[in-house]
């Protein structure tokens, strides 16, 4: 046998046949990634589309490094499919890798590193829907929708977005910390604490007009009142000493005056007997009160109260023409007359000529002709309570009264009169 020049026995011939026939094995074997037989398949090792550098395939011509059709590493589809490494955006195309390693796709499936690329193609990593996809459908860093896209980090959605830290809804917006609702709605000031009255610094005569009647005849004879009572003195506190006034102290609405002990004597004010038109030495305000004074001959009108007013620990040395007095066409309500004395009252103490809720309590009364009168003649409700109450030398009755309507509770009632309980009143023990 002659092989390129030279003879060969018989025997070494079929040497070199077993030689000849092995080569191929070993040829095949030589790209590890290939686990297929030498063969001039259409696309080398694997088939897919474009080739190294080759145009649609190959190395150097369509297919494979070496042979045109079926070269050692490529066929249709090399390592790097149409488009490599930049085109049609970014690192690899639609399809990227595909045809390279894989039959029919690269090392990430269809889409490659990103479809449209990593960068900025459609669905890089700037896509659509922040990270979904991942590693496989469209991108190694994202697929289908970014990390910055809509619905990602920045985008519709994201953390700046409609919905994010600073959009409607957010921090700041509709609903947030300083929006409708927020903190600063209805802020804490709202009305003056003082109501409605003023304060004691207001002018006695307008504060007094604020509660003029809505009748007719209570409002003539409210009017008559404001001008014959003359120049009226705000009080808010006395001295603490004897002292001679000419003028009523006005004490204004919710303002309690205390005299802390003081003595008042009335001059030009009145004489002190039955006689109508003298002046009071207070006039309390509705809601008003008054408290330690004692009230020296001649009494004059005594209190005139409005309503709602509270007499505490208030002396009568000498009462006039009443000690204190609600009138008709004042507004009336609750009176508690607490602690003190009265003494010399030819008529009544305490005349109510309105509906009122009276309570006198631990108080002293004596040469008096009344305690209690209610205004005669007149039929309205009127309750009385008296609690721990002495009164001595009684002329005509502890209370008297000519309406059905009056109600007397007292306890621990002492006196010496020979009347208690003069008229159509109901009375009960408590």
């Amino acid at each position: 046998m002659t092989v390129f020049g030279l003879r060969f026995s018989r025997a070494s011939r079929g040497k070199i046949v077993a030689l000849l026939s092995a080569l191929p094995v070993v040829y095949a074997c030589s790209d590890p990634g290939d686990p297929g037989p030498v063969g001039p398949s259409t696309g080398g090792f694997q088939t897919g589309t474009g080739g190294a550098l080759g145009t649609s395939g190959g190395a150097p011509a369509t297919g494979g490094a070496i042979s045109t059709t079926g070269g050692l590493p490529t066929s249709s589809g090399g390592s790097l499919a149409a488009g490599g490494s930049t085109n049609g955006g970014g690192t690899a195309n639609t399809g990227g890798t595909t045809g390279g390693l894989g039959t029919g796709g690269g090392s990430t499936a269809q889409g490659g590193n990103a479809s449209g690329g990593s960068t900025s193609s459609t669905g890089g990593s700037t896509g659509t829907g922040g990270l979904t996809g991942g590693f496989t459908n469209g991108g190694s860093s994202s697929s289908t929708g970014g990390s910055k896209s809509t619905g990602g980090s920045n985008a519709s959605g994201g953390a700046a977005s409609t919905g994010g830290s600073k959009s409607t809804g957010g921090a700041a917006t509709t609903g947030g910390s300083k929006s409708t609702g927020g903190a600063s709605g209805g802020g804490a000031a709202g009305s003056s604490a003082g109501g409605s009255g003023g304060s004691a610094s207001d002018d006695p005569k307008t504060i007094l007009g604020t509660f003029r009647p809505t009748n007719s005849d209570l409002r003539d004879l409210f009017d008559d009142y404001v001008n014959d009572i003359g120049t009226l003195t705000n009080g808010t506190v006395g001295t603490g000493t004897a002292r001679t006034i000419t003028q009523t102290i006005f004490v204004a609405p919710n303002v309690v005056y205390d005299g802390k002990g003081e003595k008042l004597t009335a001059k030009g004010m009145g004489d002190g007997s039955q006689n109508e038109g003298q002046k009071p030495i207070f006039l309390l305000a509705p809601g008003a009160s008054v408290k330690n004074v004692t009230i020296t001959a001649p009494g004059c009108e005594g209190i005139h109260m409005m309503g709602n007013n509270t007499v505490e620990n208030v002396v009568w040395e000498d009462v006039g023409e009443d000690a204190a007095s609600v009138r008709s066409y004042f507004p009336g309500g609750k009176i508690t007359i607490s602690g003190g004395s009265a003494k010399s009252a030819e008529d009544k103490t305490f005349q109510f000529n309105v509906t009122c809720d009276v309570t006198i309590k631990n108080f002293k009364a004596s040469n008096v002709g009344k305690l209690v009168r209610q205004n005669g003649g007149k039929d309205f409700p009127l309750t009385i309570t008296l609690d721990t109450v002495n009164v001595t030398n009684v002329k005509d009755a502890v209370v008297m009264s000519d309406s059905p309507q009056c109600t007397v509770r007292y306890h621990a009632l002492t006196t010496d009169a020979s009347t208690i309980f003069d008229g159509p009143m109901k009375t009960q023990s408590f």
